[in-house]
């Protein structure tokens, strides 16, 4: 088990600026992770019936766009203690760019098990964090059922190191249901093979700066219903704040009004 352990916001900060990754311990609690874990087989079988009959649909056994899918998923994306980590690296004006469910099957594993990174390594900028990401454990993360292998300081590598060289130097971390590991999307990492007989599951976020554009445009797939349940850190982070007017006339109205708010980084 990796001995990561729950530090202070200025730790998580330094860790994942050197080392490209902090783990944080017990950010869900028992109900939450049995709440969620009870939606995921139906969510990831919602997904592949809409779309298993697509040539171009890849997300086989990945629920997608979990802020859509229920109120647990919204409370566990504004959860402070996640917050605070996201907005100590990414600025308090940050946004979501993707937050899905994956899966690794029993005795298999998923896309992720080629060692990559989860943005393209001539978008390195020496020094600064494009994209962070985050992995909530559902089911344990443990050595059998496939923890992920993380690259200690490969942050600004340009190119994949070699087999032998990542599995020299990467820590499988293992953690617990309700542990999340932040890192930097561009820490070379690889998925391990779940080895035991049971599906596990987890929750991944991918934070952007608020100026990137999102993976959806999330707030047009958002419904006016949901909408106007939307607290304002949910709005931040869906990209409200940070919206693109269509003509003249979303552009030319008072400051409070604008689809683009002003302050936003």
């Amino acid at each position: 088990m990796s001995k990561a352990t729950c530090l202070t916001e200025s730790s998580a900060t330094n860790e994942i600026r050197t080392k490209g990754y902090f783990v944080e311990k017990n950010l869900l609690n028992s109900d939450e992770i049995k709440t969620i874990e009870s939606l995921m087989p139906n969510l990831i079988e919602e997904d592949i019936t809409r779309f298993g009959s697509n040539k171009y649909y890849s997300d086989h056994g990945i629920a997608i766009n979990l802020m859509f899918r229920g109120d647990i998923f919204r409370q566990v994306m504004t959860k402070p203690k996640l917050i605070e980590v996201v907005d100590s690296i990414m600025g308090e004006t940050s946004i979501l760019n993707a937050y899905n469910a994956p899966s690794t099957p029993p005795g298999g594993s998923n896309s992720a098990k080629v060692i990559h990174t989860d943005c393209p390594p001539e978008r390195v900028i020496p020094g600064f964090i494009t994209n962070l990401n985050l992995v909530i454990a559902i089911s344990p993360f443990t050595k059998d059922k496939g923890a992920t292998f993380y690259y200690p300081g490969s942050q600004e590598m340009l190119s994949a190191p070699s087999e032998d060289d990542f599995y020299r130097q990467a820590e499988q971390v293992e953690l617990e249901p309700g542990d999340a590991i932040f890192f930097n999307a561009h820490i070379w990492h690889a998925a391990g093979v779940n080895q035991t007989e049971k599906t596990r599951y987890g929750l991944g976020m991918n934070f952007i700066k608020s100026y990137m554009r999102q993976r959806f445009d999330f707030p047009r797939m958002t419904s006016p219903e949901l909408e106007k349940r939307l607290t304002a850190l949910e709005r931040r982070l869906l990209g409200f704040n940070v919206r693109v007017p269509a003509s003249l006339e979303e552009f030319y109205v008072e400051p409070e009004k604008r689809l683009y708010l002003a302050k936003q980084g």
